[in-house]
């Protein structure tokens, strides 16, 4: 075998394996392509499906100064206040005021406690 032959079939193997990778590998770029193709689905033109919409929103109407949204959730105060009183007796009386959504201002009386213990101490 002379040289020239040898170098012949040396490109001849290099070429046959080059272009079977080259086969394998533009084979599997046309398997993934296609596979993700298949996997999206029909486009938005073919979609039959008519939901409605997931949200619906809504401009509350005050009546007067208050208004009042029934929803689900948690709320969290701006502020909490701790009640601790300076003396310690009955309570008799509770202000109306103390319920949900009732409102303060700095020194109005809260509760009153039953002056005969009160005195008593």
């Amino acid at each position: 075998m002379n040289a020239f032959s040898k170098l012949w079939r040396g490109l001849l193997s290099f070429s046959t394996s080059a272009l079977l990778a080259a086969a394998f590998l533009g084979g599997g770029f046309l398997i993934f392509f296609l596979a993700g193709s298949l996997a999206r689905g029909p486009g938005p033109a073919d979609e039959t499906d008519e939901t409605g919409p997931l949200v619906e929103a809504v401009i509350p109407e005050a009546i007067g100064d208050r208004f009042t949204i029934v929803e689900e959730g948690f709320l969290r105060p701006i502020q909490t206040v701790g009640i601790v009183p300076e003396v310690s007796g009955k309570i008799v009386a509770v202000d109306a005021r103390l319920a949900v959504g009732g409102a303060f201002k700095e020194g109005d009386v809260l509760f009153e406690i039953d002056p005969v213990i009160f005195d008593a101490e």
